[in-house]
């Protein structure tokens, strides 16, 4: 059991079910999915170049990472509401996250 998993039990404290384990892992992967997005978009920016050949013109376009990145947070968040987490507890949490996490521009730009 990893840190995250570790730290959404306690806050499920008593109230956990055999069932929020599956809910649990499907977060955490979630979670871990909005990360590798956020790397994507630090790599590449939100707008990128779409074009395969650097001497054409540009086509610029929004990163789809973005709209990857956005539709987590909304899963995430559904996530915490399917587990029974309030709002005050998931404020709670992401201080915890953003302990393990650390917080950067990107974050405060996105939140």
């Amino acid at each position: 059991m990893n840190r995250l998993e570790k730290n959404i039990r306690e806050l499920l404290g008593e109230r956990i079910t055999a069932t929020d384990s599956v809910l649990i892992k499907e977060l955490i992967y979630k979670i871990t999915l909005q990360k590798k997005a956020k790397a994507l978009i630090k790599k590449d920016g939100i707008i990128m170049n779409s074009r395969r050949d650097d001497a054409a013109r540009p086509y610029w376009q929004r990163n789809p990472a973005v709209t990857i990145y956005q539709e987590l947070d909304k899963a995430i968040k559904d996530s915490f509401i399917r587990l029974g987490i309030t709002i005050a507890e998931r404020e709670k949490f992401n201080k915890q996250k953003i302990a393990e996490i650390e917080e950067d521009e990107f974050d405060q730009d996105f939140n």
